[in-house]
């Protein structure tokens, strides 16, 4: 409990092995052990070990956040929309615009032509792998030559003054459960080196770029948020779906690797939506502009 509880607090490339997991996982599998032990030893040591096992989820795990959605519906304010669209899907990216936000960024987004065909009346900025599209209008920025890993633009909402938006996706996580061989732990650890390295270039871009405007960074991260991985982007920015819950996979989320990061507004709240033609779930926040 101690080793995890220090891993969660203090992530390192070394052990993203076990921090890629959300800490239920742990605690479930913690669980479960010490249950077999209940039926013949009902001890107070047992029932500690327990109860540190439920705080240890409480403290680190994402859900206490999740309350705040028993008792508020967020709708007033800017909508933003985020999803994943399982390989370029057009009914994907149809039912992320079904909601009508005022602004959608869509990942594994489908080609310039069918995208055109789903958005219509809005504005579109469309990459290799990821868009934008908005109901107000959109300005594309430049980016550097080779770029596929993100799209930005200014966009301006009316009423409004120019918002810096990014979609973004970075490069798959890794799944091996081969835990007693080296090179899983190995693999692990260069998968989350790369990805750090590809979102710091990403932020340093932006920085460059969005001088004082609001911004909004978001899409598929494919990895859970932990401070060592998001350092870069915390400086400038801060989580706007913290309170969502998990994204992927669609019918069994156990990871918010879908997130929007934000500057320069008020945050009402988001939710992580279950989707019907896409491997993720989808994002959708709500926030006001001063």
């Amino acid at each position: 409990m101690v080793f995890l509880t220090g891993n969660y607090l203090w992530p390192s490339d070394r052990f993203f092995a076990i921090t890629i997991w959300p800490p239920f996982v742990w605690t479930g599998l913690s669980i479960m052990l010490l249950l077999f032990g209940v039926r013949k030893h009902r001890t107070r040591l047992l029932w500690a070990v327990l109860s540190c096992w439920l705080a240890f989820w409480l403290v680190l795990g994402e859900e206490k956040w999740w309350f705040r959605r028993l008792v508020s519906t967020p709708t007033a304010g800017i909508h933003v929309v985020s999803l994943n669209c399982a390989g370029g899907t057009p009914a994907a990216a149809a039912e992320a615009l079904a909601s009508r936000p005022e602004i959608v960024l869509l990942q594994e987004s489908p080609s310039q032509e069918e995208l055109k065909r789903v958005v219509r009346r809005m504005s579109v900025l469309s990459g290799p792998d990821a868009s934008i599209a908005t109901s107000g209008s959109l300005e594309a920025i430049e980016l550097p030559k080779g770029t596929s890993n993100f799209v930005a633009a200014r966009v301006t909402l009316p009423g409004n003054a120019p918002v810096f938006v990014v979609s973004l996706r970075l490069q798959p996580p890794i799944f091996d459960l081969t835990y007693w061989n080296p090179d899983c732990w190995r693999s692990y650890a260069e998968n989350r080196a790369r990805r750090r390295s590809e979102l710091d270039d990403i932020v340093a871009w932006i920085r460059d770029h969005a001088g004082e405007m609001p911004i909004i960074v978001g899409g598929d991260f494919n990895t859970p948020p932990d401070p060592g991985t998001f350092a870069a982007l915390a400086d400038i920015t801060q989580c706007a779906t913290y309170d969502s819950g998990y994204t992927a996979v669609n019918e069994f989320p156990m990871a918010r690797i879908d997130q929007i990061w934000t500057r320069g507004f008020t945050l009402n709240g988001s939710r992580a939506v279950q989707t019907l033609h896409s491997d993720h779930r989808m994002v959708r926040v709500w926030m006001t502009l001063p």
